[in-house]
């Protein structure tokens, strides 16, 4: 046991052990109780060291007696918590921490194990979730999210779904109205399918939508317009029928392998411009150079397109144009992509021309040698991509780093898996 004479801590400011403290985990801090008296009067009359649970997957699972206790500390002001699914969140401590700790703000659940119907419903007790996070091992039935998301309705403000797991009969329960919601982000593990439009009448105030690798079940082009705040939209793998009506708020665009456009569609769709847009990823899809065009016309004259993703993208059949014509002009564009275009020297050349102020670029996947390299090092190309270009050798890789550029040159076959 340590004298109060000798005790490093009892000899400094109060403020300066609260930030010791605030570095030590939760076990820690609970071992730490039992270094002196002295200690244990000074970390239990500390409340803010106690308003957080942690939990790791080292940890052995946590009795509820324990439970109990370490909230006592805190006046049960418990405000955040993230805690894994193993050695935390059965549901004796998940009830227990719903119904004491009603300032809980912030959960967030990981590691190997299925959020299940009974966690779901514990949510409503604490009476003021506002982030909802459950990670990629963590996976969750459609259900089940409906549910949870129910249970926290007037409150959630962001909502971070990393393995969604569903079928064409579970995606037909209803939305709950969530006006509180800005942020959603739903990953779907098993390419499930989902309603995004009941979705949207029910989120007014949504500002960032990540929904990916599902399959809509609208039967109509989606009015995203209805998201009036929205800035970012992130539908990856999310297989639409139609092309989206986008709202003008839009700043970040990502349709990978979602949908076919062009700009005489059979379907007679409207293209709106995005004049404040920043970044616009359309990879491996279909478009034409008018649909690109119109998407774009807005913003590169506002000089605020930033990032412009094409890569494995393809034009109409028969493709009568140059790719090059898929590519439109900017003085902003700083990072591009054309990887999966089979394109060939003088073509990728004749792309980059369009961007004077280029610093990044995914060129993987091409027909390209030297001849590009060199001529993106003297143009000030600081970051290439050339994964899967068998033709480029790497005397020409090692000449590009020695010049200060960050260059990719890797190969499927080189991985040991």
């Amino acid at each position: 046991m340590l004298s109060r004479h000798f005790d490093p801590v009892m000899s400094l400011p109060l403020e300066v052990v609260g930030m010791i403290f605030e570095y030590l985990t939760m076990r820690e801090r609970v071992l730490c109780l039992a270094v002196s008296k002295s200690w244990n009067i000074l970390l239990e009359s500390a409340r803010s060291l106690w308003t957080t649970v942690y939990t790791t997957r080292e940890c052995q699972p946590i009795p509820l007696k324990a439970l109990k206790e370490y909230l006592r500390r805190s006046r049960f002001t418990v405000d955040s918590a993230l805690i894994h699914r193993i050695s935390f969140a059965d549901i004796p401590n998940m009830e227990y921490l719903m119904d004491k700790c009603h300032g809980l703000r912030d959960l967030s659940i990981y590691g190997d194990g299925s959020f299940c119907q009974s966690l779901g419903t514990n949510l409503a007790s604490a009476k003021g979730i506002q982030k909802l996070h459950l990670s990629q091992k963590t996976p969750v039935s459609v259900p089940t999210m409906i549910m949870a998301l129910n249970a926290c309705r007037n409150t959630i403000r962001e909502a971070k779904l990393l393995c969604v797991t569903g079928n064409n009969g579970e995606s037909i329960a209803s939305w709950p109205e969530m006006n509180s919601l800005t942020r959603i982000h739903l990953d779907f593990c098993n390419n499930g399918y989902i309603k995004i439009l009941g979705l949207i009448q029910v989120t007014p105030n949504i500002c960032s939508a990540v929904i990916n690798n599902c399959q809509s079940q609208d039967d109509s082009p989606l009015d995203l317009t209805l998201w009036p705040n929205l800035e970012t939209l992130d539908l990856t793998e999310t297989q639409l029928e139609y092309f989206p009506k986008l709202p003008l708020s839009l700043k970040h665009l990502v349709l990978d392998g979602s949908c076919d456009v062009y700009y005489t569609d059979k379907y007679g769709i409207d293209i709106y411009p995005l004049p404040l847009l920043e970044t616009l990823s359309f990879q491996y899809c279909r478009i034409d150079g008018p649909s690109i065009s119109t998407l774009t016309e807005s913003c590169i004259r506002a000089n605020n397109l930033k990032i412009l993703l094409l890569g494995g993208v393809e034009g109409p059949y028969p493709l009568d144009h140059p790719f090059s014509d898929l590519f439109p002009a900017s003085a902003t564009v700083e990072e591009l992509s054309m990887s999966a275009m089979d394109l060939l020297d003088e073509e990728v050349i004749e792309i980059t021309k369009f961007y004077p102020s280029l610093k990044k670029v995914d060129l993987s996947y091409n027909d390209i040698t030297a001849i590009t390299i060199n001529e993106l090092v003297k143009i000030g190309v600081k970051s290439i991509n050339i994964d899967e270009c068998s033709n480029v050798n790497s005397d020409t890789v090692e000449m590009a780093r020695a010049e200060g550029v960050y260059v990719s040159h890797e190969f499927i076959d080189d991985s040991p898996f």
